[in-house]
């Protein structure tokens, strides 16, 4: 058994791409060129414009991330959600109390049907310790 550790301090500050409050560690590498990582965005910290090479699955566990797209579309991801990019899309992220995402990343993701959100799918439902999700059942 091997455990890793995604807490803040076992991160390391991301420079390189002009981040602000952005710390990242790499978790896992598995075979044919996937990975799992861990991002912890400070309060007020953000990510320029960027993109992926590979396919993405972003995971927020704690806190809520603003994920902003090229039409400016703002996406809020709270603890408990994700949402999944394709290779080389751009994305810009930023977060006004502070969050943490595991990213997944590898040649190709689906989504699959059972973990795509329907209102039917979440109506009530609640993360431990969070404000539940405020949608309506479907009709």
């Amino acid at each position: 058994m091997q455990v890793s550790h995604f807490t803040e301090g076992a991160t390391d500050p991301l420079q390189e791409i002009a981040a602000r409050g952005a710390h990242f560690v790499e978790l896992t590498v598995g075979a044919g060129d996937s990975h799992l990582g861990c991002l912890h965005l400070e309060a007020g910290g953000n990510l320029p414009r960027r993109s992926i090479s590979q396919d993405c699955a972003l995971l927020t566990v704690r806190g809520s991330i603003t994920f902003i797209e090229d039409s400016g579309l703002r996406l809020a991801v709270a603890s408990g959600t994700g949402v999944g990019l394709n290779a080389n899309e751009y994305f810009a992220s930023e977060s006004h109390g502070g969050g943490i995402v595991m990213l997944i990343r590898c040649p190709h993701l689906t989504a699959h049907e059972d973990g795509i959100s329907t209102p039917r799918r979440i109506a009530g439902q609640q993360w431990p310790g969070d404000a539940g999700l405020h949608v309506r059942s479907e009709s």
